[in-house]
């Protein structure tokens, strides 16, 4: 996960993404979603759930 969100701030860095555009967005939600789910395993980790 942490890989997953390493490498999708590197695409949002590349000077081929502009910010604002349909895939930068896409990218963000991306980047989101993986450290909602990073932070929910996490939480699950730490209470052993």
């Amino acid at each position: 996960m942490v890989k997953q969100m390493k490498t999708i701030k590197d695409k949002l860095s590349s000077p081929n993404i502009q910010q604002g555009s349909p895939k930068a967005v896409e990218l963000e939600k991306q980047g989101l979603k993986v450290e909602a789910e990073f932070n929910s395993f996490k939480k699950a980790e730490r209470t052993g759930s």
